[in-house]
């Protein structure tokens, strides 16, 4: 049983950034928590393989909320490895599914109208960016208080405030 921290690193703004997708891995499941932004698939491949994984041999992918840096690579995973199982929180699913539309694009969209005219090119922007989040069926919806018997024992807690339906492990 292990827990394995990624580290995903890329470029903005001429920065490097790094952010943690994890591993939660027994002798039955293999299971990836948040997937990265949309373009990252390559990068998460390769940093599977760097910690020994292939990436065919993911079981399941949580997604904690529907932040686009923790399900942007969804569509591109789900695509390449269709049998990856995706599990999202009763309440999220709706936003990773595509039924509801984003909280982040909708908070982008309400704060468009009161940003400076300097800052309006930036607003569209992140508005564009949200917008072409693909969206995925959840084939696994859990809720608070659900328990698995993942690397031992794993609780699924409802966390919200960042977003609605966040969920932590």
């Amino acid at each position: 049983m292990e827990i394995i921290q990624l580290d995903l690193k890329f470029m903005y703004n001429e920065s490097e950034m790094v952010i943690h997708p994890t591993i939660i891995k027994d002798e039955n499941e293999i299971i990836l928590v948040d997937c990265g932004y949309p373009g990252m698939l390559p990068i998460l491949e390769a940093e599977l393989k760097s910690k020994g994984i292939l990436p065919e041999s993911l079981t399941k992918v949580l997604i904690t909320h529907h932040d686009d840096d923790h399900m942007g690579a969804l569509f591109e995973l789900k695509e390449k490895y269709p049998n990856i199982k995706v599990i999202a929180s009763e309440i999220e699913k709706g936003y990773v599914t595509g039924e509801k539309k984003s909280l982040r694009l909708i908070q982008a969209e309400e704060m468009l109208v009161n940003l400076p005219e300097t800052e309006k090119d930036f607003g569209l922007a992140v508005i564009d960016r949200l917008k072409k989040i693909k969206n995925v069926p959840v084939d696994i919806v859990i809720k608070d208080g659900d328990s698995f018997d993942w690397a031992g024992g794993c609780k699924i807690l409802l966390t919200p405030c960042h977003t609605p339906g966040h969920i932590s492990i």
